[in-house]
């Protein structure tokens, strides 16, 4: 029986839109102006740069985004109990990603439904019982993990909680300048627990009520926030006190258009993680301490000097911790592998990974020192040079001199401004003196 004519002109308008449909590389949207360049491909090496080669094209999320989140849930995942070391002191795996992006477009959200499936798989208890959200105070980051809990009662010890025994706590902190806010209350427990947390110390509540402590804590956060909550909530407060530069900062982006949504194969799912579950099997059932080989040794100590070396500035102190950063993720990766020894692909691999980082805190922050004064100071003069006088009268006067002076001295620590002398007037006298900005 013939199709009616109509039914076949509708079948081969399907067959035209379909046939004529975007692929995934044709949909691919460009970055923005000045965006940080594209995370180098040495970052995707082994299992992790497969899992998010084979989930990236089903989704409109950021591959550098996909790949900080599957490598944090690794890191959280394989416990306390894997570590480098370095001078006495432990290193857990514990990797802190913020995803920066435009609030909705970013596509935040949207890389943690992406790789959530593949570490549900690949770790289905470790989802139930350890994967969290909602920071609101360091007492409800010690009570998730918190240790057994006990009283003396006529004598006796009586056991008042049992207290939690895994100590993996992974947290997905979906309004991170939320987090960011509440630490920055006045007499807040949060900051200082966090910065704890990341070291791998004793966490204990500062009041004298709660008796609650978590001894080898596991936390691990992947916040995600947008560049103005960012700029607005990590104050020079957090970045001196040291949470800003425990977190590795990533810009992403929405990566392509897919109208329909991503379509992700059960199969490909399951398999990868069936996958990442055997390459864990070493790591989530032993005590690891991870060392470097010989060739990773030699390109360590290579690196080493530029990487400890710091910066100047905003961005020096959000990058403060580079080289402990650096073997974080080195380690992770070596885990993937289901080895404990870091050689120096993983090396490159984490380098790859910070270098993206610094890039991303760069497009962010700009050349901010941190400090409002000589920010506004440095804004100023990008209009042209300045008497003293004039600096002070950008605030209306109402900025001390000896703050000023100190907001001047930095930005000439810096490099950023110079103090200079004009060419005398007609009138002969003292030359007058004006700051300018540093243009050699």
């Amino acid at each position: 029986m013939l199709a009616e004519p109509a039914v076949v002109d509708s079948l081969r308008a399907r067959l035209i839109a379909v046939s004529t449909a975007p692929t995934a590389a044709d949909s691919e949207l460009a970055p923005p102006p000045d965006w940080p360049t594209p995370l180098d491909r040495a970052a995707l090496y082994g299992m992790a740069g497969e899992i998010v080669g084979a989930l990236l094209p089903h989704t409109e999320g950021d591959e550098a985004g996909l790949l900080l989140t599957l490598l944090a849930g690794v890191g959280n995942i394989v416990g306390p109990d894997v570590y480098w070391q370095v001078s006495g002191r432990k290193h857990g795996l514990r990797v802190w990603p913020v995803l920066i992006g435009a609030t909705s477009k970013g596509r935040k959200g949207t890389t943690w439904g992406t790789i959530r499936p593949v570490l549900q798989r690949a770790h289905p208890d470790w989802m139930t019982a350890c994967v969290n959200g909602g920071l609101s105070s360091g007492e409800g980051v010690i009570w998730a993990i918190r240790d057994r809990i006990t009283k003396t009662v006529e004598g006796v010890e009586v056991e008042i909680d049992a207290g939690v025994a895994d100590k993996r706590l992974f947290l997905i902190e979906e309004e991170f300048s939320g987090t960011l806010k509440i630490a920055n209350r006045e007499g807040n427990s949060l900051s200082a627990i966090l910065r704890k947390a990341y070291d791998g110390d004793t966490l204990a509540a500062l009041t004298k009520n709660s008796p609650a402590r978590a001894t080898d804590p596991h936390v691990t956060i992947v916040g995600h926030t947008s560049a103005e909550e960012l700029r607005r909530h990590l104050d020079d407060t957090q970045i001196a006190s040291g949470l800003g530069n425990r977190l590795t900062l990533v810009c992403v982006r929405r990566s392509k258009l897919l109208p329909d949504g991503g379509e992700f194969d059960p199969d490909l799912v399951n398999h990868l993680g069936d996958r990442l579950r055997a390459a864990l099997t070493v790591a989530t059932n032993a005590t690891l301490l991870i060392r470097r080989d010989e060739e990773a040794s030699t390109l360590w100590r290579r690196i080493y000097g530029q990487l400890s070396e710091g910066g100047v500035g905003l961005i020096g102190a959000l990058t403060s911790r580079a080289e402990a950063q650096v073997m974080r993720y080195a380690a992770i990766y070596a885990v993937l592998d289901g080895l404990a020894v870091i050689r120096a692909a993983h090396l490159r691999a984490a380098v790859a990974i910070w270098d993206h980082a610094e890039a991303s805190a760069r497009y962010v922050f700009g050349d901010r020192l941190g400090d409002p004064t000589a920010d506004a100071i440095l804004q100023a003069l990008r209009g042209g040079s300045l008497t003293q006088t004039q600096i002070s009268g950008l605030f209306d006067r109402n900025v001390a001199a000896v703050k000023l002076n100190r907001a001047l001295g930095s930005l000439v620590e810096a490099g950023r401004v110079e103090r200079c002398k004009l060419p005398s007037g007609e009138t002969g006298g003292r030359p007058p003196v004006v700051w300018q900005m540093v243009t050699r």
